[in-house]
């Protein structure tokens, strides 16, 4: 070869005919935005699995394993069993006026919460698509029954028809969706409300011996992992007493006691779900002469 033989049509330095910046590898667009991976298919889109706003003015998330507290199962089980006290609740103006608006708020809170659960869980739940904007209702009208009036009795009587509707395969419009922090999404009088229900008509009896644990194992596992999730509900931020050590250690005994309950109770482990249950039960008395 002759020097210059090869001028115009090889560069002696490759990097002269490049232009612009050099494209970055997929290695280094994933170590500065681990977002860019593909997400689960099966997720709901746009949401990571347990997103909960915060309720701080940026928007941020917290992000909660809902799986590990409770099961799609049992998701859709309370979501019925709620339906169906409703049905005995929201019947007649004047019985609404005279009490029964106490009892409706505390229905439609315990669906909000677990609506907004089904949305958020990181596996396929019935009602997942519809989830969010039934969350909202059912926060809206929770908020609205603290009054027996007749316009919220028909207000309450619409989500009724939204959730029988729901209930039998029809879905909710997404426009009245809106993401709900806790301190919205239920107050602090419905869920302990909802926490002594549990524990009294259900959790405390069906541990109480061998005979009543075994018929009811399903029932008292359902009930510890919703006393799990309220409690949980309980420390997020924008509740009442959020902030307190005594509370967040209280919820938090609670919280880990409720989910041995249930463990017991899957895995048939009767002694187990009665000293946990006692645990759970000595939580909730410290709680209650502290801040009921």
């Amino acid at each position: 070869f002759t020097p210059g033989q090869f001028d115009g049509i090889f560069f002696p330095d490759v990097s002269q005919a490049l232009k612009g910046p050099r494209p970055k590898s997929d290695s280094d667009q994933l170590s500065k935005n681990p977002s860019t991976i593909a997400a689960n298919p099966d997720q709901p889109a746009n949401d990571s699995a347990g997103e909960m706003a915060s309720g701080d003015a940026g928007g941020s998330k917290q992000l909660i394993d809902w799986k590990s507290l409770i099961s799609a199962q049992s998701l859709e089980d309370l979501i019925k069993e709620t339906k169906l006290r409703l049905d005995k609740i929201v019947t007649t103006p004047t019985a609404f006026a005279g009490g029964g608006f106490a009892e409706a708020r505390k229905e439609f809170s315990l669906l909000a919460a677990l609506f907004s659960i089904v949305h958020q869980y990181p596996q396929p739940v019935r009602w997942q698509k519809s989830a969010k904007a039934t969350s909202t209702l059912m926060s809206r009208v929770a908020t609205n029954t603290k009054v027996g009036s007749r316009q919220v009795f028909d207000e309450a009587r619409l989500r009724m028809q939204d959730l029988e509707q729901l209930l039998i395969g029809s879905a909710l419009s997404s426009a009245e969706a809106t993401e709900s922090q806790a301190g919205n999404l239920i107050d602090i009088v419905p869920l302990m409300q909802l926490v002594d229900r549990s524990y009294s008509q259900a959790i405390k009896p069906f541990s109480a011996n061998e005979s009543e644990f075994k018929k009811n194992a399903s029932e008292l596992e359902r009930n510890s992992q919703l006393v799990a999730v309220l409690a949980h509900l309980a420390l997020a931020k924008g509740m009442p007493n959020a902030e307190d050590d005594t509370f967040v250690q209280l919820a938090n005994e609670m919280l880990q006691s409720a989910k041995q309950v249930a463990f017991a109770a899957e895995s048939q482990q009767a002694q187990l779900a009665r000293t946990a249950a006692g645990k759970l039960g000595q939580s909730c008395v410290q709680c209650h002469e502290n801040y009921r």
